[in-house]
């Protein structure tokens, strides 16, 4: 019995050697080159095959589902071409994880590929849209422009949603070595504005899917350009820079004649106010509000330089002295006002130096909002209408909002 099982054994290996001397070995590894979903309702795997150890070599797809355990082999090797498997839509299910593998065999022994995990719901690449038209339109007094119309692929379902489409455009001079390219969006249509006169363009589309990649290009269709499309435009700019140009001339050649009063005629000196000082009919009208309504008011009427009669002014506002009035006209302009007399003691400034508060703001601050004056004040309490600075000088306060122009600071 052991010498039958060692003469059958001696037997093989004699065989096998004989096949190895003869070049035949079992079959390359094969390798899935690609699954791909035209509308997310079948799919179709391609795969290359190995080498075939010489010997005619048989190739199976199988696969199985996540999850499950059972194994099944491709329902369709004919309806893609050699070396693929066809999924109907009997046999494809979405949100579902195949796991599909190549198995090579011949009379040498078999070989498998790599396992691939496919979902089809991320392999949908769908066809080219097709019927591409292109169409120059040119409205009237309006630029031409090129429009674009095409349909989704044939097998996509879009009108139910089950698949959402967008689309790109690309289109080039026929000479042109670079394409220019554009997004559409969801819509099946589209215009181009900037076109090259006397061109012929040629224009291709593409899709993609929510989820999934974009389609190979469409056929080229194309469409002549005629020269005379932008003529009217041209003329008309070359008109208006013709026109500007003479103009510019004329002004140049003017000015340079007659100089001065050239000048003069095109840009007129500002005439000087042809009334001195105030206007008193308005100050008499506003009297009562300026002068009997607040303290500053009538400080400020007592600084005004009226050139008027006194006599007038007690007839037009009797409410006003006329000794008040008599005082008001003999100050000049340059008088400077006394400042009323102020019953308020401020608080002594003890805070940082002045110095030191130039140099916070200038660290602390941006230098956007700036000071009135070179020196700024260094404000330290405020009563009523007045204000005071860190060294207790004391001033007016006509800057401030309504509420404290009309009530004061600290208000008892």
């Amino acid at each position: 019995m052991k010498e039958s099982v060692a003469s059958t054994i001696f037997v093989l290996l004699l065989f096998l050697n004989t096949r190895l001397l003869n070049g035949q070995s079992p079959p390359g590894k094969p390798e899935i080159l690609k699954c791909r979903s035209p509308e997310k309702e079948t799919f179709t795997c391609w795969w290359k095959p190995g080498e075939d150890g010489g010997l005619p070599t048989n190739y199976t797809l199988t696969y199985h589902k996540e999850g499950e355990t059972l194994t099944h082999e491709c329902p369709d090797y004919t309806t893609s071409g050699p070396n693929s498997c066809y999924f109907n839509k009997k046999h494809t299910s979405i949100w579902t994880m195949y796991i599909i593998t190549i198995n090579a065999t011949n009379q040498m022994g078999s070989t498998s590929s790599d396992p691939r995990y496919v979902d089809v719901t991320y392999i949908v690449e769908p066809d080219p849209p097709v019927n591409l038209t292109l169409e120059l339109k040119q409205p009237e007094d309006k630029k031409p422009y090129l429009w674009m119309k095409w349909f989704p692929p044939t097998l996509v379902d879009v009108r139910s949603g089950w698949l959402t489409l967008q689309y790109e455009i690309r289109l080039k001079p026929e000479k042109a070595t670079e394409w220019e390219t554009h997004f559409a969006g969801q819509q099946t249509q589209f215009k181009i504005l900037s076109l090259y006169p006397g061109q012929k363009y040629l224009v291709q589309v593409r899709c993609k899917p929510d989820h999934g990649f974009w389609s190979e290009w469409s056929p080229e269709s194309s469409i002549q350009i005629p020269n005379d499309v932008t003529m009217k435009d041209t003329i008309v700019w070359i008109f208006v820079a013709v026109l500007s140009a003479v103009i510019c001339l004329i002004m140049v050649v003017a000015v340079a004649l007659k100089g001065h009063s050239m000048v003069t005629c095109i840009l007129p000196p500002v005439p000087g106010p042809k009334i001195k000082g105030f206007d008193t009919h308005l100050l008499e009208v506003l009297a009562p509000w300026l002068g009997g309504r607040t303290p500053a008011g009538r400080h400020l009427l007592r600084a005004l330089h009226l050139q008027t009669s006194s006599s007038r002014i007690p007839k037009m506002c009797p409410s006003l002295s006329r000794a008040f009035w008599t005082s008001v006209t003999k100050l000049g302009l340059h008088t400077k006002p006394r400042m009323p007399p102020c019953d308020f003691t401020p608080e002594k400034y003890q805070s940082l130096a002045y110095d030191r508060v130039l140099e916070v703001h200038r660290l602390h601050l941006p230098p956007v909002p700036t000071a009135y004056f070179p020196k700024p004040l260094l404000l330290h309490q405020g009563h009523m209408q007045w204000l005071f600075d860190h060294e207790g000088n004391r001033y007016l306060d006509c800057f401030s909002g309504i509420v404290t122009v009309s009530v004061g600071h600290c208000h008892p």
